[in-house]
């Protein structure tokens, strides 16, 4: 292999660690934002359902 073709791949080797990295931190935050929603929810359906 060539010093070329080297530095291809681990550019692409590198490009795709920041693909999945950020996929997994959009994941993260999705999970965050479920739960704050999931909370919220709950929150409010004993808040109206208690204060009956």
């Amino acid at each position: 292999m060539s010093q070329t073709e080297i530095m291809l791949l681990v550019v692409l080797v590198v490009a795709c660690a920041l693909v999945v990295t950020g996929v997994a931190l959009i994941a993260v935050a999705a999970a965050f934002i479920l739960a704050g929603l999931f909370t919220a929810a709950l929150g409010f359906f004993f808040l109206t359902e208690v204060g009956r």
